[in-house]
């Protein structure tokens, strides 16, 4: 086998270490969830195998795949392209490379938040009279005020008024969540609750609804939740996509503890 780069194993060291500390805060299982890395030089994804174990991960726990969906990776890679042949990348690698399109040398770390699929699933989420789970009704309604939680975000593109009506067109389904608290309403004012199928249309190809970039909604770091189902985070560093996902279910668990607090007041 062929020495493995510095480079390669920086990498890994990285993810390895942003995987122990989400298996540590209950973010994953044993065996859930997944990350990425990109690098868009050599057009590869570094990306975990389809049943890795996240809690210690391991070089060969990795796999190297395309960026972009081509039958070969470019031979002037520095990485060492004999490691870990012909393996399984992760389920999820569509995902990862939706987003990786956008921003190609991101790490992309997909968890399982508890708090955070609660949330998702409940459909009429608020807190005394502030609600924080917002339909397209619900959003179209209060929109100038959502859309003015934070001026100096306001140029960022997940407040992006004319994307998020193309969103809700696209995905009838989607809900926006508004942070209650200040430090996740600061970095995301506005976080969005996709639909489960939104995951079967990007690994399907399916055009006529994937017919947008993640650029084109968020900025070079970004978390987006899959109802249901987990979410996805990414950002320059591993630790970076781990801090928004941490930073999420905490937020999470703010909202549930204020409905908890209203209810046993009210009781």
């Amino acid at each position: 086998m062929k020495s493995i780069s510095a480079a390669y194993l920086k990498k890994i060291e990285e993810m390895r270490k942003a995987c122990s500390i989400a298996f540590s805060k209950n973010l994953i299982d044993t065996h859930s969830g997944n990350i990425s890395c990109g690098d868009a030089l050599n057009n590869e994804l570094i990306i975990t195998k389809t049943g890795a174990s996240l809690i210690n991960l391991e070089i060969n726990d990795f796999t190297i795949a395309p960026l972009e969906t081509a039958d070969t990776v470019s031979s002037g890679s520095y990485y060492a392209t004999d490691v870990c042949e012909e393996s399984s990348p992760s389920s999820e690698i569509a995902v990862h490379r939706f987003i990786a399109k956008s921003y190609p040398d991101s790490y992309i770390l997909h968890t399982h938040p508890e708090t955070a699929i609660a949330l998702s699933i409940n459909n009429n989420y608020r807190c005394s009279n502030n609600k924080y789970i917002y339909n397209f009704e619900d959003f179209n309604e209060n929109k100038d005020d959502m859309l003015t939680l934070d001026r100096k975000n306001a140029d960022k593109k997940n407040l992006n008024i004319d994307a998020i009506f193309n969103l809700f067109k696209i995905y009838p389904e989607l809900k926006i969540l508004k942070p209650a608290d200040f430090e996740a309403s600061y970095f995301f004012p506005l976080i969005y609750i996709f639909p489960l199928n939104f995951i079967d249309d990007i690994k399907s190809n399916k055009k006529n609804n994937i017919n947008f970039k993640i650029n084109d909604i968020f900025a070079d770091y970004g978390i987006f939740i899959i109802k249901y189902h987990g979410c996805f985070a990414w950002g320059k560093t591993a630790l970076d996509a781990l801090r928004w996902t941490m930073m999420l279910e905490s937020s999470s668990k703010i909202l549930y503890m204020l409905n908890t607090l209203l209810s046993t007041a009210t009781s």
